[in-house]
């Protein structure tokens, strides 16, 4: 028997490329309809990747409390950034229908990183990489403006992959005030997933040139991964696998993009 888990994560598969087959097959099948195919680059931004930012905050908020009651010690809290983001689309409009695929990259620009140095001790240098990669297959409703301008709303399934690590580069200085927070004390936590969710879309497009148009998208998202194993260390440098998590991909996007209209 298939685990539940991996379970979700086929379903989440077997959807996307269902989504993807209907795509090509509605192109294919109507060669003669009022149809238009295009492809696009997009650019744009999101803020708290994978939602790390909780535990950004309770890091944060134990080295600054223990600072505070602990003359000579230094801490620098860690910042939950705002990630550029980028991606490819593939879009095919038939009369007031739009079908679209896409696939985006969003990642921090460098590490999200913080520190704590006991008065007596030695720093213990904290390091947050993480990255997301979203393949979201959408159906939206074309509203006509004018000529090569519209305005579109729709909504669909996103598979989802993630990757998240956090270092700490002397554990064992600050082992017993994470560990009675309820914070990891390992030298490396390392998780990575695919799981499925869905997203709404909102957006606007706009002519530049004669097959070159300009877009403007909103994009919301739900998701949230199964129970995911560690690939981590202890502090002592041994593996472990402890404890699983769950994380959420759910967020916003925002992208500016310009599409490319083939003749078909």
């Amino acid at each position: 028997m298939i685990p539940r888990t991996g379970q979700r994560t086929h379903r989440a598969r077997a959807a996307l490329l269902a989504a993807g087959a209907a795509f090509s097959l509605l192109i294919a099948s109507a060669p003669g309809a009022a149809g238009e195919l295009s492809f696009g680059v997009n650019a744009g931004a999101t803020y708290d990747v994978n939602r790390l930012g909780e535990d950004i905050n309770r890091y944060n908020v134990v080295m600054e409390a223990y600072s505070d009651e602990n003359p000579g010690s230094m801490t620098q809290s860690m910042g939950t950034p705002v990630a550029p983001a980028f991606g490819l689309s593939a879009r095919y409009q038939f009369n007031q229908l739009l079908f679209r695929v896409g696939l985006y990259f969003a990642t921090p620009v460098g590490s999200i990183e913080g520190y704590i140095t006991p008065a007596d001790g030695q720093e213990n240098r904290l390091k947050i990489s993480t990255f997301q990669i979203s393949m979201p297959a959408t159906v939206a409703l074309v509203l006509p403006i004018k000529e090569k301008t519209y305005v579109y709303l729709g909504l669909g399934l996103t598979y989802h992959q993630i990757y998240v690590k956090m270092s700490q580069s002397n554990p064992q200085q600050t082992a017993a005030l994470f560990e009675a927070n309820g914070l990891s004390s390992h030298r490396t936590d390392q998780y990575g997933g695919q799981f499925g969710g869905y997203h709404i879309l909102i957006g606007a497009e706009f002519p530049l040139l004669e097959r070159l148009t300009l877009t403007v998208d909103w994009i919301h998202q739900e998701a949230r991964s199964q129970a995911l194993e560690n690939k981590g260390t202890d502090a002592n440098g041994a593996a472990t696998t402890s404890p699983k998590r769950t994380f959420s991909a759910t967020g916003d996007f925002a992208f500016i993009g310009v599409n490319y209209y083939l003749q078909i």
